[in-house]
């Protein structure tokens, strides 16, 4: 019961904190010292994106929590840390291509340690990953459409051309080949070099009987072996060579 008593005095003391933070910051004129006091006014909890990144990562949303963030994530304690963690997921997953995970930490003015000990809250690991996830997606979307426009359209490249810096048009062939392999089209053995014999001459065929060649069976009587202990007429009949008649 105390405890619950010292964090529920210890939120209306943080929130009546940022609430005079952002009615002075509010009231200031633009200089450093508006900027100052602008630093300590609460990070904005960007709902829609939690409420997504909640979906793919399996977790119940509440609708219009007094905490903001669909009621998630309360196991990280304090209200301004909690939704300046929760920021940093909005970076992420909403500014996919246009700034990294720094970036974002600049943003919501928060540091790697801090990353990771909110990590150990469960739910917001679960939607750190799915931020992680939606990231990866997008951007190797964005990629392979790139590459395809590479390959497809080709890209310019600066070179020089007789003293003079010339723009030209490449393309490159085994881009779209190595595209081609990975969504299937293209079997596995392209680009496998076919092995040659000696001096670059086509292979030897094999010999009967030895590499699991077959065995060529000749016909009785075209086999020279087999017409040796025959008549003399059938053996040169076999080797097609008429014989000679010897003198007497």
């Amino acid at each position: 019961m105390k405890s619950e008593n010292a964090e529920r005095a210890s939120d209306e003391a943080e929130t009546e904190a940022e609430t005079e933070a952002e009615a002075v910051a509010e009231n200031m004129p633009e200089g450093k010292g508006r900027g100052r006091f602008m630093d300590t006014a609460p990070a904005d909890i960007p709902e829609g994106i939690v409420r997504k990144l909640a979906r793919i990562a399996g977790l119940e949303y509440v609708e219009r929590h007094k905490r903001g963030g669909g009621g998630l994530c309360l196991g990280i304690i304090g209200k301004r840390p909690r939704r300046r963690a929760l920021m940093i997921l909005g970076q992420m997953a909403g500014n996919i291509g246009k700034g990294s995970t720094e970036d974002a930490l600049k943003a919501s003015k928060s540091s790697w340690l801090e990353v990771v000990e909110w990590r150990e809250d469960a739910e917001y690991a679960a939607l750190w990953a799915a931020a992680v996830k939606v990231r990866r997606e997008v951007a190797a979307s964005r990629l392979e459409d790139d590459l395809w426009g590479r390959s497809l359209n080709g890209y310019d490249i600066e070179d020089v051309r007789g003293g003079e810096r010339v723009t030209l048009r490449k393309f490159d062939n085994n881009l779209g080949v190595n595209l081609l392999k990975g969504l299937g089209f293209v079997g596995k053995d392209v680009g496998v070099k076919v092995p040659k014999g000696a001096k670059g001459g086509p292979i030897p065929k094999p010999v009967p009987g030895v590499d699991g060649a077959p065995v060529e069976v000749a016909p009785v009587g075209e086999n020279v072996d087999t017409v040796l202990f025959a008549d003399r007429a059938t053996a040169f009949k076999a080797m097609k060579v008429m014989p000679t008649e010897g003198k007497g």
